[in-house]
């Protein structure tokens, strides 16, 4: 047999749970443009639709010796550096002594 306690933490609950769902709308009117933007997204995004049926050769790009060189300084770019004592630090640290007591 449940106690009072238990009866009224049970109708606080199922309340709360009536009372929650009544928040839920009935029915929805989607706008009929719903989507567009999606699908214009999409069609943005396909370079040549008729791509099997027409064969072009590829236009865009560099030539191999302007990429080979791109790359090259790319990963040069990432060889390690000396660190001298001139280089800041991200931490400052004052040091510095004032003369005075603090």
């Amino acid at each position: 047999m449940m106690d009072v306690y238990q009866r009224v933490c049970l109708a606080m609950a199922c309340c709360a749970a009536v009372w929650g769902l009544t928040a839920c709308q009935s029915y929805w009117d989607a706008d009929p443009n719903l989507g567009s933007s999606v699908n214009s997204a999409i069609r943005s995004q396909i370079a040549n639709p008729n791509a099997p049926q027409v064969k072009q050769p590829s236009q865009q790009g560099m030539d191999g010796v302007a990429a080979k060189k791109s790359v090259d300084n790319y990963q040069k770019s990432f060889d390690a550096k000396s660190v001298t004592a001139t280089t800041p630090s991200l931490v400052n640290i004052n040091n510095a002594s004032t003369g005075g007591t603090p």
